[in-house]
């Protein structure tokens, strides 16, 4: 039996890490992995630190609240990814099945190019093989930040059109979290914040696994 196969069995920890490079004052975000190997001993093994994605000059905060999960024998990892230096950050989901091998970025957001998507939060549950995944996030496409998600019933293959959340008047910042209970349903959290100070605690849900939300 291989380490990687028994360290499997027990636990597997990957670290994300988003060094800032800077040459000929050009400013270049990265997202590098790194995968190690426990039983129950300890330690048992580890990957070499490899580039998992790389955003163009001129980019910073792209890789910004990366959300990992390991769920159905499977890693999922939502993070937002700046593709053309100009205040356009997207979210994405990608899966590997060991950590190293990662798929190709798949986006979650439809927003307008030009918009910004920020802090996203993921939940994941139902069918280990097909799991429904919920996506929330900061959505900048208005002067009033709100909270939109999208969400997968086919394992982030594909994902439905995204559904506005909240409805503030005013807000610069929305922080939110996200989970999902034993029937599908998905349960949002925020608060939202304005000019720096951050008041009000929202709630809502959603049982149609995302169309509306309650």
């Amino acid at each position: 039996m291989t380490i990687r196969r028994v360290a499997f069995l027990f636990f597997t920890l990957i670290q994300l890490l988003t060094p800032l490079h800077i040459a000929a004052q050009t400013q270049v975000q990265q997202l590098f992995n790194k995968v190690l190997y426990f039983d129950n001993g300890g330690l048992v093994g580890q990957s070499a630190v490899q580039l998992l994605d790389d955003g163009p000059a001129g980019t910073r905060g792209a890789f910004a609240q990366k959300n990992l999960f390991y769920y159905g024998e499977k890693f999922y990892l939502s993070h937002q990814w700046n593709q053309n230096a100009l205040n356009n950050n997207d979210v994405y989901l990608r899966t590997s099945s060991d950590g190293i091998s990662w798929s190709s970025r798949s986006i979650v957001n439809d927003d307008p190019v030009g918009a910004q998507q920020r802090k996203s939060v993921m939940a994941i549950g139902g069918d280990p093989q097909q799991p429904k995944i919920c996506i929330v996030w900061q959505d900048q496409r208005d002067a009033a930040y709100q909270l939109r998600a999208a969400v997968s019933t086919d394992g982030g293959q594909t994902f439905i059109p995204s559904v506005q959340i909240s409805d503030h008047p005013t807000s610069t910042d929305i922080l939110a979290d996200v989970s999902v209970d034993e029937n599908g349903d998905f349960y949002v959290v925020w608060n939202r914040g304005s000019n720096g100070s951050y008041f009000q605690t929202w709630f809502s849900r959603t049982s149609d696994y995302g169309q509306t939300w309650l």
